[in-house]
């Protein structure tokens, strides 16, 4: 039978061959297009570090250059079995990836156990709409202390495609006259950002770092770094000396603050083969300004006003001083030893002011270009009050008090009439009277029959709001009563309600202990158990302080 088929049954074997034969091509054909999309249209090796000798801990970058279609992916594979013998590889937490700068690049699935032989990733271009070329770097955290000098070779592949590329570098030769400094350090407002590049041929020793700052006036040294450990300030983001990894380049960027001066940079560091160096004096250095504040920074003109200034990065030692006009001309000169002083002057608007300082410069020779920090005054033309008058002169809450005054022009001192002028509450805004300036005088009167509060009052001209005079409202003298109510059962826990009245009628709403033995209030007892609460005006009394021979236990408020 199986020998002697039919024509019928020689057919039907032969259609299923058939059938059988072109759907394994039309398979084949569907899979090998699907490999195609994904290939990469560029693959080429650009830069690779070469790797010191006698090196315990150094980070290799291997940099190749990748062109993906829209939303086409590759997978990129580093042979790292070409290594030389004295090569190792460190853990791969600890420095060795595969990553890419480009943000259309997703790099994800690593495999960076260098250690088997290679390290992988699949990279995918996520621009949905265009091609991108882009850098893919790999990562390599090697040791290198057995390792002789020598060229050495690894491929790079773009498996989809099926393309390689060839990184060339060699194990260089560890001796060296030890590492290089830069430095591009500024000032800002009130930070100095300390810039400083340590450079070696083999590797920067990362904690043999250390970095100081010098002010040549004083002629004292601040440690910023040392032995890799920041002494003073905060590294920035850009600084990679503190990441455990001995580069080639380590950036020392940090932010601190310094006293005012002149300043100059001293460094020094070995690399990985113990050569070390050391310079000071490292690049132009630095000036850091006295930073000067102004209250107020706005005055009224031909009003004579006192400004507090207050200084930060004051050094030891004396700051000298002036108030200039028009930048050169000398108002007022003196010297501080601590970091506030005052200047009082009438500013008109006829010049420009300026607040001068410098620990080094003398008084007499500060100028608005020749300083280590200044400020200047606003001068502003607006109308102030002259004959101004509070009655009586120190008025008390609940109180009543009559304000009055001349408003005139600070430019030309002429009568402002025909303008309202307003007393008012600087916390709630509450307005408590209301004048026109009259007649050709531009006299004002205000007045109230109740402050309703001990704070400051102001007087404001509405033609432009500012606020021209203010009046100090102090607290008033009271006799407060105080109600308490309680079981005052021994034995039991007690709370008791105390109710506390001011003959003024302000709300009482904090209670303090004063002088010896304080505001105490005296219960008869003793009691049982514990005392608590913060605040009498909730009933619970506080601070039991009993005493056997009298018998009694007595609570203050606190």
């Amino acid at each position: 039978m199986t020998g002697n088929r039919t024509t019928r049954e020689k057919l039907g074997a032969v259609f299923f061959a058939f059938v059988m034969v072109t759907s394994m091509v039309t398979i084949g054909g569907a899979a090998f297009a699907g490999s195609a999309a994904a290939d990469a249209s560029t693959w080429s090796a650009i830069a690779s570090d070469d790797i010191p000798a006698e090196n315990s801990s150094f980070n290799q970058t291997l940099t190749v250059e990748l062109g993906l279609d829209a939303n086409d992916n590759e997978t990129v594979v580093l042979d790292t079995g070409g290594m030389p013998d004295g090569v190792t590889f460190v853990s791969s937490s600890n420095g060795t990836n595969i990553t890419s700068q480009n943000d259309d690049f997703n790099v994800t699935e690593k495999d960076l156990n260098a250690g088997d032989g290679e390290i992988s990733a699949n990279v995918t271009n996520e621009n949905s709409s265009s091609s991108v070329t882009a850098n893919v770097t790999f990562t390599l955290h090697v040791g290198s202390t057995g390792a002789q000098p020598q060229s050495v070779s690894l491929t790079a592949s773009a498996q989809d495609a099926g393309s390689d590329t060839q990184f060339s570098f060699d194990i260089v030769d560890a001796g060296g006259t030890g590492p290089s400094f830069n430095e591009s350090t500024e000032y800002t407002s009130s930070d100095t950002l300390i810039n400083v590049s340590v450079t070696d041929d083999v590797a920067v020793a990362e904690d043999t770092i250390s970095v100081n700052a010098t002010n040549t006036n004083t002629s004292t040294t601040y440690t910023l770094v040392e032995n890799g450990n920041v002494q003073m300030g905060e590294t920035r983001s850009s600084a990679n000396f503190t990441d455990e990894n001995n580069n080639k380049t380590e950036y020392v960027n940090l932010t601190t603050s310094l006293p005012a001066g002149e300043y100059t940079i001293g460094a020094s560091a070995s690399d990985t083969a113990d050569n070390s160096n050391s310079t000071t004096g490292l690049g132009d250095g630095f000036d850091v300004d006295l930073g000067v504040s102004l209250d107020p920074d706005t005055v009224v003109a031909n009003q004579e006003t006192t400004v507090d200034v207050t200084l930060s990065n004051a050094p030891s030692g004396d700051v000298n001083y002036a108030l200039l006009d028009d930048g050169t001309n000398l108002r007022t000169t003196g010297s501080t030893s601590g970091d506030t002083f005052s200047v009082t002057d009438t500013f008109d608007t006829g010049n420009n002011f300026t607040v001068a300082v410098s620990p080094d410069i003398d008084a007499v020779d500060l100028t608005y270009s020749n300083n280590d920090g200044a400020s200047n005054v606003s001068v502003e033309d607006r109308n102030l009050v002259e004959n101004y008058n509070v009655d009586p002169a120190n008025p008390q809450y609940n109180g009543s008090a009559t304000v009055s005054g001349t408003l005139v022009n600070s430019s030309t001192g002429d009568p402002v009439t025909s303008t309202t002028v307003q007393l008012n509450d600087t916390e709630t805004r509450t307005l408590l009277d209301v004048d026109t300036t009259g007649g050709q005088d531009g006299t004002f009167e205000l007045s109230t029959d109740r402050f309703p509060d001990a704070t400051t009052y102001e007087v404001v001209d509405t033609s432009d709001g500012s606020t021209v005079e203010t009046v100090d409202v102090g607290a008033a003298d009271a006799t407060v009563s105080l109600e308490t109510e309680g079981n005052n059962q021994g034995g039991f826990d007690e709370n008791y309600t105390v109710t506390a009245q001011s003959d003024t009628g302000a709300e009482l709403s904090n209670f303090t202990t004063a002088g010896t033995p304080g505001n105490y209030l005296n219960v008869t007892g003793p009691f049982d158990g514990e005392v608590t609460g913060d605040n009498l005006q909730t009933g619970n009394l506080l601070n039991s302080n009993y005493n056997n021979s009298e018998g009694i236990t007595n609570y203050s408020s606190r």
